[in-house]
């Protein structure tokens, strides 16, 4: 049996590029979450995560599914990005990117709250020539 993992793609992207995240090799109707953390230029904790129901090819493809669960709702490919959320103001919590440097964004795979497998993408803010 194949082990669940996470693939992203690009696995170098723009800020404006759709980005395609899929979790394969699952067992059907399992519940599992995808976590991601990143940091902004004030190297403050962000973090978002979404549930979601394993379809009957044991994937759960991001651009087509929505979680049933998590810091945001609606089928949105890049939601697990957008939605992340201070882990420790609820006040002031803006997120700061105040340069170029690309953002690295680590993306964690859980199954019954275990870990299972994680992936760091990266995410440009200017168009490499």
């Amino acid at each position: 049996m194949v082990k669940p993992n996470i693939l992203v793609t690009p696995l170098q992207s723009n800020f404006d590029e759709e980005i395609d995240i899929v979790v394969s090799g699952c067992d059907p109707g399992d519940e599992v979450t995808l976590k991601a953390s990143l940091y902004d230029d004030r190297n403050e904790l962000y973090m978002s995560e979404a549930t979601f129901k394993v379809n009957q090819n044991g994937e759960v493809d991001l651009a087509k599914e929505s979680p049933i669960a998590g810091t945001y709702a609606g089928v949105d490919r890049n939601g697990i990005f957008w939605s992340a959320i201070h882990k420790k103001k609820k006040y002031d919590d803006y997120f700061l990117k105040s340069n170029t440097n690309e953002l690295k964004v680590l993306l964690q795979l859980y199954i019954q709250n275990e870990f299972v497998d994680e992936f760091k993408s990266f995410v440009s803010f200017i168009k490499n020539r």
